[in-house]
């Protein structure tokens, strides 16, 4: 079977929908925060969401409940690469199976980019905690999450100290099918070119 023209023309889409999640900047979420600002979680019993120094970044994520592409920037190469250095670190001292084990992203061999990580989410509601996936989603990689297994960023358990900004990108993908979420997300991905994660 001979389907090269189809794949091809499937390549132009895929490569087209990427470009657009890159660079326009209409539908993007953004919200900067200085990592050094976020609340200390005490063991899990501050809510970030409704924190005076964190409030604003998700204020808007709580109206998204469709399906989403994210990633985490810097302002620069070295910031980014200051970040991850700390990240790495941190895993040296980030055991499993010990009580204080938080998951965190695999390493890769990206160097050269501003953006942290790059991620997906799919869309909904969890009425349990009054929070929009993505929301959710953003609370586990700032590091506010109780479950230490639910793999994130963790930015609070290992930067606290950074006095930088970071960015929080979120594109909405009203997609009726979330099957072509993950092929968007490593497409996305190979272009950004995150400093953890593997795509």
């Amino acid at each position: 079977m001979n389907i090269k023209d189809e794949i091809l023309v499937i390549h132009k889409v895929f490569e087209s929908i990427s470009n657009k999640v890159v660079s326009e900047t209409d539908d993007r979420v953004s919200k900067t925060f200085k990592i050094s600002d976020l609340p200390n979680h005490k063991d899990f019993t501050i809510d970030v969401n409704a924190h005076a120094n964190s409030r604003n970044i998700f204020t808007e994520l709580d109206k998204i409940k469709c399906d989403c592409l994210y990633w985490f920037d810097l302002k620069t190469v070295e910031q980014a690469k200051e970040l991850n250095n700390l990240l790495n670190k941190y895993r040296e001292t980030n055991i499993k199976g010990t009580e204080s084990y938080r998951s965190v992203p695999a390493t890769n061999k990206n160097d050269n980019s501003n953006v942290l990580y790059v991620g997906v989410r799919r869309g909904g509601y969890t009425k349990k905690w009054n929070l929009t996936n993505i929301t959710g989603r953003i609370n586990q990689h700032l590091g506010y999450y109780h479950n230490g297994n639910t793999q994130g960023l963790q930015l609070i358990h290992f930067a606290k100290d950074c006095d930088f900004d970071i960015t929080i990108n979120v594109i909405k993908i009203e997609n009726p099918n979330s099957i072509y979420l993950n092929i968007i997300e490593k497409i996305v991905a190979q272009k950004l070119k995150p400093l953890c994660g593997r795509h």
